[in-house]
């Protein structure tokens, strides 16, 4: 039970932080495929603004 105690903080944490306190660091051969605007990278109305543009053309 301890563990399924743990797992829902763990989710709580993850889902509720924003960006500053979790970050996710792409290596750097996948950054220099991808690019720096990529949309892996962005956060917020950036990510929101290309990922509608990726929809919206595909």
């Amino acid at each position: 039970m301890a563990r399924r105690t743990n797992q829902k903080a763990a989710n709580k944490f993850v889902f509720t932080s924003d960006s500053s306190t979790i970050g996710y660091q792409q290596n750097h051969s996948f950054q220099m495929i991808l690019g720096d605007q990529n949309l892996f990278d962005l956060n917020g109305e950036d990510h929101k603004r290309v990922r509608g543009a990726h929809l919206y053309h595909s």
